[in-house]
């Protein structure tokens, strides 16, 4: 009936398996969980996530070399045998003992995606993780009655159902390698009017990146997506950074906004990295970078 699939890089995924293992036993309907090793450079975390193949109904496979997150994915739906797919993030772990359950009631309904939704620790972490830590709080953490009203604009790839074939028309010629494919995954499905469901059944997000590192991923979430519009013109969105790019371009402010960008890059860049980092400056510094790689 459904295939849990994990793509994992430098993490010791054995437990997640282990905790979804049981969960989907004492569910009636058929599963497998696949785990695709995606070129791990740690050989000790990698020897040990493949005594995971020793538990029933779980396959685990690795890709020779870093093929990067959606070629991963495209390789484990290719891999599964049922019409469901439940994609989940290594670095995340189930809430409860019911977890699983909460899914399998949506297996008969109409929507084609079922997302679940993300949680934090609501401890405060060392402050150089605090910028990940805040906009996962404030941006990720969303409650389904808040991302049910706006569909399309809230999507997080570490906790969502899907149907098999829909992944395979729509989703599998994504190629990009790099962080932001959330937002393409987002707006393929609003472009479709994919149907899709959000509920109440979110993660724990183990895996913060410091500062330094989600500065420079949100950068290359940019970069993608500008490189992302170039083959794909007639793309739309309701994502809240490229609708306020849109209208900064109307008022072809993009020159303005570029120029007080690298006026003030250095000081946004250290206060971001810095003990308290601000999310409107945040939002402020990937507006200005996106006005700046674009101009």
């Amino acid at each position: 009936m459904f295939s849990i699939l994990i793509p994992v890089y430098n993490v010791d995924v054995s437990s997640l398996v282990q905790i979804l293992h049981e969960q989907a036993n004492r569910l009636s309907g058929n599963f497998q969980i696949i785990v695709c090793d995606d070129g791990s450079t740690d050989k000790v975390i990698q020897r040990s996530n493949r005594n995971v193949a020793i538990l029933e109904h779980v396959i685990y496979l690795e890709n020779t070399e870093n093929r990067g997150r959606l070629a991963t994915r495209n390789r484990l739906a290719e891999s599964a045998q049922h019409p469901w797919l439940l994609f989940l993030d290594a670095d995340v772990l189930p809430p409860d003992d019911y977890f699983l359950n909460r899914y399998f009631t949506y297996f008969n309904q109409t929507f084609d995606v079922v997302m679940g939704g993300f949680t934090y620790s609501q401890d405060n972490p060392d402050s150089q993780f605090s910028l990940r830590w805040k906009f996962g709080r404030k941006r990720e953490s969303i409650s389904a009655s808040e991302r049910n009203r706006q569909l399309y604009r809230v999507f997080i790839s570490a906790n969502y159902l899907i149907r098999k074939t829909v992944y395979i028309d729509l989703l599998s010629h994504l190629k990009t390698s790099v962080y932001g494919a959330d937002n393409l995954i987002a707006a393929v499905f609003f472009k479709n009017k994919t149907p899709i469901f959000h509920i109440d059944n979110p993660v724990i997000h183990l895996g913060l990146e410091s500062n330094k590192v989600f500065l420079k991923k949100s950068r290359e979430a940019i970069d993608s997506f500008l490189f992302f519009l170039q083959d794909n013109p007639d793309f739309q969105s309701q994502n809240k950074l490229y609708r306020t790019f849109l209208t900064v371009k109307k008022l072809r402010l993009v020159k303005w906004v570029d120029f007080v960008f690298c006026l003030n890059r250095k000081q946004l860049e250290k206060h971001l990295l810095g003990k308290n980092p601000s999310l409107l400056l945040f939002d402020l510094y990937r507006l200005g970078y996106l006005c700046h790689i674009h101009h």
